[in-house]
């Protein structure tokens, strides 16, 4: 698959300039990138600090609680922008949703939701909480590859909530997804993006 569109999703506390050296490593100068920034929310789990936010993080363990308006409400924003694409003449199967971190959670949501069906979705060091307003994923939506990269020493994101998510991807139907680990910590490598982008050109 060779992107028609590519729209990249930033973690917490960054903004889209952050991941705009991913579209020249990755061989796709010709390819438009949409770098949408998040709003400035209130961060509960860093003690009420305001930063960039797809949603609020309540907590940092599997069981506390989790911000599902603020999820829905940055799907909705992807959401919009797939339709902005498609109405300029982009084929939805052509798009590329690409998230690291907590644009990744918001990437998966919105690949697995919604009335259009993106060609791919890449997690960068990321999980799937709330997976519960995922439990009308459609039958072409499963069919969506999924891409899973994590750094085996990731202090923010652990290990465990990237299997977690492999899980859940299975349990929702979704049925071909690709992980891989790296010796890295919360952050993205050159050997991850070559991978990223040799998967995307078997598909």
């Amino acid at each position: 698959m060779r992107p028609s569109c590519v729209i990249a999703l930033h973690g917490l506390g960054a903004d889209g300039g952050d991941l705009m050296p991913l579209q020249q490593r990755m061989g796709m100068d010709d390819v438009p990138w949409l770098f949408p920034n998040a709003p400035e929310l209130s961060v509960t789990a860093n003690m009420g600090m305001r930063m960039p936010a797809w949603f609020d993080i309540l907590g940092f363990n599997p069981t506390d609680p989790v911000d599902q308006q603020g999820i829905a409400l940055s799907v909705a924003r992807v959401h919009a922008l797939i339709d902005e694409q498609v109405a300029l003449g982009v084929d939805a199967s052509r798009i590329l949703l690409l998230g690291f971190s907590q644009g990744g959670v918001v990437a998966l949501h919105a690949a697995l939701s919604g009335n259009q069906c993106v060609g791919a979705v890449v997690g960068l060091s990321t999980w799937l909480p709330a997976a519960d307003a995922l439990v009308s994923v459609s039958t072409e939506q499963q069919q969506t590859p999924v891409w899973l990269g994590h750094g085996r020493f990731d202090n923010i994101v652990p290990m465990a909530a990237h299997e977690r998510a492999k899980v859940t991807l299975s349990e929702l139907g979704v049925r071909q997804v690709v992980s891989a680990s790296y010796p890295m910590a919360h952050s993205i490598l050159p050997e991850e993006l070559d991978d990223v982008t040799a998967w995307l050109a078997s598909l």
